[in-house]
Formats: structure tokens, C-alpha cells, sequence
């Protein structure tokens, strides 16, 4: 609308130009190096349009010349970027369908077209793993690890070759570091936790999993029945070296979750040595209460 009230009102100005002109003729006198030129006025103001009119063309034409050959690199650059994302999209769905051959030649094509290492990397690993290519992805976790800016993501996928593997002192080694240095990463925590208790290193665990609490990376519910486990095994794997010892633990073990059936018999075993029946007789009923186990009736047979 507005277009069109703008079209309007020049078309009438144009026409009141050019009535006026009419109706008010006149002469236009030039004199240039002793040249003296003599033509109607209308004559010389059409020419001035016509002049200017040129003129603006020339320039518009030179600039468009000038600026050319950067626009044209401009648009080369644009279309690689485009393919480039293209070549980024379908290695990744190529890499999310299990199609590992598909999603390494997308990769590759991505990271000649774009010019983004890091993500190169990290989609060339993710498309090795899809490929069944292990040792490719790790060489290219490993480069990923001299950045800064993706050593939490490569220590992931190493973390998990590593546990796939069962290797888990080098599990932990990767977990570690991100657990220490990425205070959100869950999977550092679950990673780092699995390995220790594959391990049975259970002191070591049982830290991990106070620490993985605090920073919410668990429920507190699970935390107090993991932490049951981990106490209940560090107990049976002491307790015949240092009963006193393994039965503060698992004494702390019935307190986290007092239905952990295990750390309730053997606690109840452990007290009664001690000659402390009375006590272990309130732990297996405690934990009965809380969740009734057929271990916990025959243990408590055999206290009776």
C-alpha cells in the first residue's frame, strides 16, 4: 500500500514538472573555453537526468567490478560451508543408525569441507566407533585430548573403549581426570565408581560415591544402598584379618540402609562373635522390618 500511494504521488509530481515546464519555457545559455551553447531548458534539465542518471550506473557498474572477486569468494566459501554441514548431518544420523561405513565417508568429506578441527575429530571418532574401527577412534580421542576445549569429551571416549574393553585401571585413569575436572559430568562418576568396584577397590569407592552425592550426581536413596555394598564388601574382605574393623563397617553399612540383607547378616555374625547378641539380634529384626529376607530369618535361627 505504501508502494503504491509513493507511485502515485511522483507520478503526479512528474506530471505537475512537467505541465509547469510547459507552460514556463525558458532557454539554457553554456559557455565553456570561449564555447557558447544555447538549447530550451527542458532540453538541458533532461539531459542533467539523463547525465546523472549515467552516472550512477557507471559507478554502480565499477564498484560491481571492484568487489566482484571477493563476493565470489564469499559465495564459494558459503556453498563449501553448506556442503560441509550437509556432509556433518548425514555422518552423524549415518553414525546414530549403526551405518559405520557411511558415516566415515561423511566424516572425511566434513572435515575437508569445514574448517573446524575439533569437531572434525570428534564426528571422525564417533563415525570409527560406528565402523567398529576402535583403534581409529582412539588415535583420534587422543588428538582430541591436546584441545582444551574437547579433553572432557575425549577422556569420555577413551573412558568407555577402556571399560568396553575391561580394562579398568585405564577406565579409571580417564575418569578420573574428567571427574576432577568437569564437576557436571555425570558419566565420570558412574565410570569412575564401576571401575573402583570392579576393582574392588572399595575405600577408594566409597569416596567417589560421598563425592558423587555431594555434587548430586546420585539419588540420595541409591547412594546409602551403594554405599551399604561397598562397606558390606570392604567388611568380607577384612574379616578375618581384622574383625574389629570390619565390623565398625558393616555396622555403618545396616545404618546406610538397614534392608541391605547382607550387611545385616553379617553384622549379625560379626557382633555375635563379639559376644554381642543382644545387638545383633535388634539388627536383623531392624532389618526385617525394613524389608523381609530368608537370610535374615535363617541367620537369626542360627543366633537363636
Amino acid at each position: 500500500m505504501i508502494r503504491f500511494v509513493l507511485a502515485i504521488t511522483v507520478a503526479v509530481m512528474t506530471a505537475f514538472l512537467g505541465a509547469f515546464l510547459a507552460h514556463n519555457p525558458g532557454r539554457a545559455v553554456f559557455e565553456f573555453l570561449g564555447e557558447r551553447m544555447e538549447m530550451p531548458f527542458v532540453v538541458a534539465v533532461a539531459i542533467l537526468f539523463v547525465s546523472t542518471f549515467l552516472l550512477f550506473v557507471a559507478i554502480w557498474a565499477v564498484y560491481k567490478l571492484w568487489t566482484s572477486p571477493d563476493k565470489f569468494k564469499n559465495l564459494y566459501a558459503r556453498r563449501r560451508k553448506e556442503q560441509g554441514f550437509d556432509a556433518l548431518e548425514r555422518a552423524l544420523i549415518a553414525s546414530a543408525a549403526g551405518d559405520g561405513e557411511t558415516a566415515v565417508r561423511q566424516a572425511a568429506r566434513a572435515d575437508a569441507l569445514l574448517d573446524r578441527p575439533a569437531l572434525s575429530q570428534l564426528l571422525a571418532a564417533r563415525a570409527a566407533e560406528a565402523a567398529g574401527n576402535l583403534e581409529g577412534a582412539e588415535d583420534h580421542y587422543q588428538t582430541l585430548l591436546e584441545d582444551p576445549k574437547t579433553r572432557v569429551v575425549a577422556r569420555r571416549g577413551l573412558a568407555q573403549l577402556a571399560h568396553d574393553r575391561a580394562d579398568h585401571e585405564l577406565t579409571i585413569e580417564h575418569a578420573t581426570d574428567a571427574f576432577e575436572k568437569a564437576k557436571g559430568a555425570r558419566w565420570a562418576f558412574d565410570a569412575l565408581f564401576d571401575a573402583q568396584v570392579a576393582q574392588a577397590d572399595w575405600q577408594t569407592a566409597h569416596s567417589t560415591l560421598n563425592e558423587g552425592e555431594r555434587r548430586k550426581h546420585i539419588p540420595a536413596d541409591r547412594a546409602r544402598r551403594r554405599r551399604a555394598v561397598v562397606l558390606t564388601a570392604a567388611a568380607l574382605e577384612i574379616e578375618t584379618d581384622d574383625p574389629e574393623q570390619a565390623r565398625e563397617l558393616v555396622e555403618t553399612a545396616v545404618r546406610a540402609a538397614a534392608g541391605f540383607a547382607p550387611a545385616a547378616a553379617l553384622a549379625s555374625r560379626l557382633l555375635a562373635k563379639a559376644r554381642r547378641h543382644k545387638k545383633a539380634a535388634d539388627v536383623l529384626e531392624a532389618c526385617w522390618t525394613a524389608a523381609p529376607h530368608p537370610a535374615i530369618a535363617r541367620v537369626y535361627h542360627f543366633l537363636r
